[in-house]
């Protein structure tokens, strides 16, 4: 018999939050689908996110949201500059979508009254240690799946996965040069990873 469902983090929405993501793109695209859940659900919410250089490029193309970059190679020097781009905000929620470490250092820089992680089997590199609530444990789940998990934390309901990104016009030039109107239908394949293993 099933127990009694989760009481959800946020039954009213806050005014503030902070998605902390920094790499890789196909993850930063999971993200994107959390965060767009979390903007139909709370339409005045002030939405910030932490992102890699490279990965904050592609986050331009998404509105709503004020994109911090990171620099992953900056050492000191991008500690401080993040440190001054937050200034002395405190946010309401923190996310904390990744369990690599050096995110969950980074975290301790972001006041927030909640800091939202994995549950603790997924909460990998001590992620667990970092947070301060967790959403519900999953297994065998889709990483989109267990990244949408964190709006069904906060008590949203419609975690539809949408994206709506607003692509440039220099883009969409781009990709009618390359699939013209009128071609048959065109199936692209990127089997390109930044993780070894992945790419055998």
């Amino acid at each position: 018999m099933a127990g009694p469902a989760a009481k959800p983090l946020f039954p009213q929405p806050p005014e503030s939050v902070c998605l902390l993501r920094l790499s890789a793109l196909g993850d930063v695209c999971h993200a994107i689908a959390l965060l767009r859940a979390l903007q139909r659900a709370w339409p005045q919410t002030r939405f910030s996110w932490i992102a890699g250089k490279s990965e904050a490029r592609l986050l331009s193309l998404v509105n709503g949201v004020e994109i911090i970059p990171f620099d992953k190679r900056g050492g000191i020097g991008g500690l401080r500059e993040l440190g001054s781009r937050l200034g002395r905000r405190r946010f309401d929620l923190l996310l904390m979508l990744q369990v690599a470490l050096r995110a969950s250092l980074l975290s301790t820089l972001i006041p927030a009254r909640v800091k939202l992680g994995f549950d603790r089997a997924r909460a990998l590199e001590g992620q667990w240690l970092f947070s301060n609530a967790r959403i519900a444990p999953r297994t065998r789940q889709h990483q989109l799946d267990a990244v949408l998990g964190f709006a069904q934390a906060c008590g949203v309901a419609d975690s539809t996965p949408r994206w709506e990104l607003a692509l440039p016009e220099s883009a969409k030039c781009y990709a009618e040069r390359l699939i013209p109107e009128g071609a048959p239908p065109t199936l692209a394949i990127s089997p390109c990873s930044s993780v070894h293993a992945r790419g055998r």
